[in-house]
């Protein structure tokens, strides 16, 4: 996990995904679906970041990082879905969107 989170860091979020994939299956699965959540969440892609986040979760409950994560997600989802909500309510001032 700390290899594949570094490489993150430092923009090599191919390898870091490739690490966390050999992970999955094997006595560390649960950090690899958490490193796997990391590069999506930071593309924007909140659906596979949350599930990644759950299957770690799922594996083991007490991953702390994991379980902020995926609570900021899951706000930062809602957050975005709101406002697209906002921005299609007709009389809605522009600086209330």
């Amino acid at each position: 996990e700390v290899l594949a989170e570094a490489l993150l860091l430092g923009g090599g979020s191919d390898e870091a995904i490739r690490i966390a994939r050999s992970l999955i299956g094997g006595p560390n699965e649960v950090d690899g679906h958490y490193v796997l959540a990391l590069p999506a969440r930071d593309a924007g892609d909140g659906a596979t970041a949350l599930r990644e986040f759950k299957k770690a979760l799922k594996i083991y409950d007490d991953h702390h990082r994991a379980r902020n994560e995926r609570r900021v997600c899951a706000h930062d989802m809602q957050a975005d879905v709101c406002g697209e909500i906002l921005k299609l309510r007709p009389g809605v001032p522009p600086e209330a969107r």
